[in-house]
């Protein structure tokens, strides 16, 4: 940590711990920048309005523990705490408090949601600057369902005359599941010749059997895949006008926290406009060392 030059930088960012250990890895790619003032104050001045503040001593941008707003997690989607805050921390997946692991399951449930929620906390402690909507009276944000409970039964999503349990090795891997067709890496893309100058070429090089599953082409096709699933509309009451929206999914057990992975499919036109589609699941790895995606909920915003 140093003393800023006032003269020279007015303003200081830095990297996180998580960033620099992407940095390490080849993965870092930042796509948006927050401005804050929490290190600063204001002070009114009889002469020009407001106290010059470039006069005061100010120290260098440090790593807290509330720069870390969102739960990284590694590829089994165990939690990486790398800014651990307060008694509460994770350790290879598993809550420790005050040093010790949280094993007494009346106080796993809170201590998890407690240690979760902190992710808001950070968000506020950070006091980004931002502008004021003039034309929308409501700053909150305010959803008509905070629970939700789904059923099951031995009939409810699944039939009995259905598959109920499957070998992880025979389910669709990556570059077979239509969730993930959109995504260049995992397209059916058949290899073809180079048209030349004149526009003539570009045939298929032979017949190739595609192994994967069909494209969801249509919000109809979709609509088929959730047949008979259980489903509740959440109304956003009171949001912001660009409706920027900031999710996090985790699965809680008695004896571990995993955070699940999300799935962007992109949007499908509709009467009501775009409808956005998002898939909610976890990743497996079968016999044959192939990452397996497993869907659990939908996520359809209109």
């Amino acid at each position: 940590m140093g003393i800023l030059n006032n003269k020279e930088r007015i303003l200081d960012t830095i990297i996180t711990l998580e960033g620099r250990k992407q940095i390490v890895g080849g993965n870092l790619q930042i796509k948006f920048a927050a401005f804050s003032d929490r290190y600063t104050f204001y002070r009114g001045d009889i002469l020009s309005g407001s106290d010059d503040a470039s006069k005061r001593l100010f120290f260098e941008a440090a790593s807290l523990p509330s720069d870390q707003i969102t739960f990284e997690a590694d590829d089994s989607g165990r939690l990486i705490q790398n800014n651990p805050a307060g008694s509460v921390k994770v350790k290879l997946g598993k809550l420790t408090k005050d040093s010790s692991y949280v094993t007494d399951s009346s106080i796993y449930a809170s201590t998890a949601n407690g240690l979760l929620s902190s992710s808001v906390d950070h968000f506020n402690n950070l006091r980004l600057i931002g502008s004021n909507d003039f034309f929308r009276d409501d700053k909150n944000f305010v959803i008509s369902d905070n629970e939700i409970d789904f059923s099951f039964t031995d009939e409810y999503p699944i039939s009995e005359q259905e598959i109920q349990s499957i070998s992880i090795d025979k389910v669709d891997s990556f570059f077979q599941d239509k969730r993930l067709s959109h995504i260049p890496n995992f397209k059916f893309l058949p290899p073809k010749n180079k048209q030349n100058i004149s526009g003539v070429g570009g045939k298929n090089l032979g017949q190739y059997m595609r192994l994967g599953q069909k494209d969801l082409l249509s919000l109809d096709e979709l609509k088929k895949d959730l047949k008979r699933k259980e489903f509740h509309n959440i109304e956003f009451s009171e949001t912001s006008r660009l409706n920027n929206i900031f999710a996090q999914f985790f699965e809680i057990t008695p004896n571990e926290i995993k955070k699940l992975d999300v799935i962007d499919f992109g949007s499908f036109p509709s009467e009501d406009g775009d409808e956005h589609i998002f898939f909610v699941g976890k990743i497996y790895i079968d016999s044959l060392n192939r990452s397996t995606f497993i869907n659990l909920f939908t996520l359809v915003f209109s």
